[in-house]
């Protein structure tokens, strides 16, 4: 084919696959909690999380309602004094968790919670406010909190899938270009099929979260490498200029980045003295270098994510590796829609070839990818096999170009043409496949049912019992329903704050959900008990959102 042909078929597939991708959007009818997440650390000024208590978190509280209060001075004055005195700071600290007690809030507060209200347009410090207090790096959030400040006053699953949609276009624009490299540009073709039809590629778009933008940065780190390798080794000022940039941005994207970067500046960092290039190895320790402390220095809490954060200590080093080597492995082939032994006997065929031909581009290829992926079955921080295919999102695209790669260097057609039907075909109808007979990860079909229970029930009042600070948020769709609702973590709180409540006691009924992990039975009587309510319904028994919602009768 022409050039011209082939960049319209490129973007004829690109077209499709985001189609295909937006079909999959509209399925998506729940949301998993750190997706919720996602919009209120992006979009609520006062905290990442939405409070059972208040609109902002003990720290925050005590910050803006005594510290960060009054002229110049008088804040710079107060800040050295808590500096010199932690312990007056935890005084007060400690007295608001002392004090903590769930409140009542409306529907109104919960859409605030998720949406950018007039007085916090482009408000960009409450962005990095929030991501200090978290354990993420915060250029996703930002980016999430311009979208929504376009959007003022709207909560919809569209507005970060439309941003994940951008960077999936962008990594498939970035596989072109490193096949490019390799000179075979027109397997772009099969490789962003297999990858962005693959119900892996799928799952991270509709994950409302900053996988998706990670693999576009990881793509463009690896690129970025692979010219320094065709390069002849060398790096000139604009490659130097892109490894750096590159480097930033990935870092402040999500720190996964620096675990794949690591393994890519191990690797090169060999080749380079392989091949005696020390001047070269001394610039890109350089710059890497340079790298990390401009990204240390826009986000200075990145130190202590990293190393001291509950996320940052928290790798797995007691469970059995090898069972998470086969769960992870197991996600990866359904992934592709493949069955682990096919994918194990295509991975080892085509691993035995880039052996034998010792191409060093090849190497760079697979062995950063085959490292990071055996480093992240051992921390990655999640077990549950439904959820685990964003620790491996960053390998999706990396293993889509290996096995077009491999496939053309198993038969070694020499017709571009013959070769392109014949990669592409199966590929395609692969990708058919898995989208015909599976789902992606994230849809959390169902949930509806539960959405329309809220709206028949919208003027009710909702008791909401869970026994945790977090995961709570996930049912925040409801939340924007109910005329108002109370949440209660009976880890911490007592049911007893409902006894006598002015709210509830003369109600003739309410809505109650209860986590069905919990003891719901036991303190659905509790609650009976103590309302003094004689008769309920189940309105849903959900094994799939671990929830039980009644209506309590007088």
């Amino acid at each position: 084919m022409k050039k011209w042909q082939m960049n319209t078929l490129f973007i004829v597939v690109l077209v499709i696959l985001s189609f295909n991708l937006f079909y999959w959007s509209a399925q998506k009818e729940g949301f998993h909690e750190d997706e919720i997440f996602s919009y209120g650390s992006s979009n609520n000024k006062y905290d990442g999380v939405y409070q059972r208590y208040g609109n902002k978190d003990e720290v925050t509280q005590v910050l803006f309602d005594d510290i960060l209060v009054g002229n110049f001075n008088e804040i710079y004055n107060k800040i050295i004094y808590y500096l010199k005195n932690p312990s007056k700071f935890m005084e007060k600290y400690n007295k608001i968790v002392d004090e903590e007690e769930p409140v009542w809030k409306n529907n109104n507060q919960a859409k605030e919670y998720l949406t950018i209200q007039k007085d916090n347009v482009f408000n960009y410090f409450g962005v990095f406010f929030n991501q200090t207090k978290d354990i993420h790096p915060p250029l996703f959030y930002l980016l999430v909190h311009i979208f929504s400040s376009i959007f003022l006053g709207l909560f919809s699953k569209y507005i970060i899938f439309f941003i994940n949609l951008i960077f999936f276009i962008l990594t498939c624009i970035i596989i072109r270009k490193i096949l490019k490299i390799y000179n075979k540009e027109y397997l772009s073709i099969p490789a962003i099929i297999l990858y962005g039809g693959s119900i892996g590629g799928i799952s991270i778009v509709l994950f409302l979260r900053m996988y998706q933008m990670l693999i576009f940065f990881t793509m463009l780190s690896l690129y970025i490498h692979l010219k320094i390798i065709n390069n002849d080794f060398e790096i000139d000022k604009k490659i130097r200029n892109e490894l750096i940039i590159v480097s930033v941005l990935g870092f402040l994207t999500q720190y996964y980045f620096c675990i794949f970067q690591l393994f890519e500046f191990i690797v090169l960092i060999i080749m380079l003295i392989k091949n005696k290039k020390y001047n070269t190895l001394k610039r890109y320790i350089k710059y890497t270098i340079i790298s990390a402390i401009i990204g240390i220095l826009i986000f200075p809490a990145s130190i202590y994510h990293i190393f001291f954060s509950y996320r940052g200590t928290k790798a797995d080093i007691t469970s059995n590796f090898i069972e998470r080597i086969k769960l992870y492995f197991n996600e990866l082939s359904y992934a592709f829609s493949l069955e682990p032994i096919i994918l194990v006997i295509l991975f080892l065929i085509i691993l035995a070839i880039e052996i034998k031909q010792r191409d060093v581009k090849n190497i760079f290829l697979v062995l950063p990818a085959i490292l990071y992926f055996l480093v992240i079955c051992k921390i990655a921080p999640d077990m549950k096999a439904n959820t685990i295919i964003r620790y491996i999102a960053i390998i999706l695209p990396i293993c889509s170009m290996i096995m077009v790669l491999g496939i053309d260097k198993i038969f070694r057609i020499e017709n571009k043409n013959i070769v392109l039907i014949f990669i592409t075909v199966p590929i395609l109808l692969l990708a058919l496949y898995g989208n015909f007979n599976s789902e992606p990860r994230f849809l959390y079909r169902g949930y509806n049912e539960i959405i329309e229970i809220a709206e028949e029930n919208e003027d009710n009042k909702l008791i909401y019992i869970c026994e945790n600070n977090y995961t709570y948020i996930g049912s925040i769709p409801e939340f924007l329903i109910y005329k108002e609702h109370i949440i209660i973590n009976t880890s911490v709180d007592s049911l007893e704050i409902l006894k006598d409540d002015e709210k509830i006691k003369n109600q003739e009924e309410v809505i109650v959900n209860i986590r069905k992990y919990m003891n719901y039975e036991e303190i659905l009587k509790e609650i009976m008990e103590m309302l003094k309510f004689d008769k309920y319904s189940i309105l849903e028994d959900s094994d799939e959102f671990e929830t039980v919602i009644y209506k309590l009768y007088r």
